[in-house]
Parts: C-alpha cells; sequence; structure tokens
C-alpha cells in the first residue's frame, strides 16, 4: 500500500512539473525537438519567409529521421541554436546539424 501512494505521489509530482515547463516538445519516430514556444514562433515565420532555393535531392523521402546528403546546405534561425533548417524537395525541414537528420517537417 506505501508503495503505491509513494509511486502515485511521484507520478503526480512529474506530471505536475511537466505542465508547469514552458518547453514545447514534438516527438517524431527518431528524435524529440524541444523549442519553446517563442523558439518555435521564430522558426515558423523566419523559415516561412526563406528566400532560398527548394535543393532538389532525387529519391529522397522528406519525412522525420531522413538524413540529408552532404550537398545540402543548412541555414540559420535567430535564437535557436541547436537546430538550422534547410528547403529540400519543396518542403521546410529542421534539421540536427551534428548528424544531418530532419527532425521536423516544418508546414
Amino acid at each position: 500500500m506505501k508503495r503505491t501512494i509513494t509511486a502515485s505521489a511521484l507520478a503526480l509530482t512529474f506530471l505536475a512539473g511537466s505542465a508547469l515547463a514552458q518547453v514545447a516538445t514534438t516527438t517524431t519516430t527518431t528524435r524529440t525537438v524541444e523549442l519553446s514556444p517563442e523558439q518555435r514562433t521564430v522558426v515558423q515565420q523566419y523559415v516561412v519567409k526563406d528566400t532560398h532555393p527548394s535543393i532538389a535531392v532525387q529519391g529522397f523521402d522528406v519525412r522525420a529521421g531522413a538524413v540529408l546528403p552532404p550537398n545540402v546546405a543548412f541555414y540559420e534561425v535567430p535564437n535557436v541554436e541547436r537546430y538550422r533548417y534547410t528547403y529540400v524537395n519543396n518542403h521546410r525541414v529542421l534539421v540536427d546539424p551534428s548528424t544531418r537528420a530532419v527532425v521536423e517537417v516544418i508546414e
């Protein structure tokens, strides 16, 4: 009985702490993207105004987890240090530059 109460209290504490967090998390099949609401807004607004041409990569499936080839350039987003973006096959994507993996397709 005591274990059940302790486990329940721990779960409630964890859930309450999570609810107070100010970071939006998007989980893909392979990665977790953590951006504050302000960063997510910056990414959306900045990337939509993108003037870079779309890079055509034949046979590349634009999806989270896909690794971009070396010929695809990445671009910085203001106030977002961990990720970069690019425009590939007419899709804007957020990329982890350390792995070259797409972490999110930006709609």
